[in-house]
């Protein structure tokens, strides 16, 4: 169960959601991502945790979505209800809203998905400046409230505010890019290896402590 927990802790932080319909009793689970591989390795681990697909085993259940405005297409996921969805729901939405749970998982398993879905590299110059988790869905004393549950776990971090759309997210600092990577291990996937390269190919800039 905890790997169950872990890995989907890891999804919520990201681009995941639970969804409750009313007059449904138990929650599904929904992912969205612009990358087709990654949106099939999320549902082949979602399978591999006793997860099912609505739809059935023969259909692929990842549906493409074409937005007009901007000609961007994402992949969409859409898991079957379960009693588990349902427990993680409200321990994680409060009044239909996503709220960081006290007993949040900061396992390899959860921190390996929370980087694959919403974390970048910061290059500035061809020089690693850092890694960035986006917080954006969430107020400033969230973001510092994960940053310090990463700094326990012996990664130099800091809270950061992008003036441009009023959000915070967190910054781990070079010093701690490559034990971070260490600690959550390899690319599982081909679309975002290149993240694990900017970190492992680029000279580091210095930074102060």
């Amino acid at each position: 169960m905890s790997e169950i927990i872990e890995t989907l802790d890891g999804l919520i932080l990201s681009d995941g959601n639970y969804t409750l319909n009313k007059g449904c009793v138990n929650a599904a689970y929904r992912h969205a991502c612009k990358h087709y591989e990654y949106t099939s390795y999320v549902k082949e681990l979602l399978q591999r945790l006793g997860f099912s697909f609505i739809g059935g085993e023969e259909k692929d259940h990842i549906r493409p979505y074409t937005i007009k405005e901007t000609g961007r297409t994402y992949y969409y996921l859409h898991a079957s209800v379960d009693p588990i969805f349902t427990q993680q729901y409200f321990r994680w939405y409060k009044d239909g809203k996503k709220v960081v749970p006290e007993d949040v998982s900061f396992s390899d398993k959860t921190l390996l998905q929370w980087f694959l879905g919403d974390g970048t590299v910061n290059v500035t110059q061809g020089r690693l400046c850092g890694i960035e988790l986006c917080t954006h869905s969430f107020p400033r004393e969230t973001s510092e409230y994960l940053a310090e549950k990463l700094t326990n776990l012996g990664f130099k971090t800091s809270v950061r505010s992008d003036k441009r759309y009023n959000h915070f997210y967190i910054a781990i600092w070079v010093r701690s890019c490559r034990d971070f990577l260490e600690f959550i291990g390899p690319a599982p996937v081909e679309c975002y290896q290149y993240k694990w390269d900017k970190v492992i190919l680029r000279p580091i800039r210095s930074q102060a402590s």
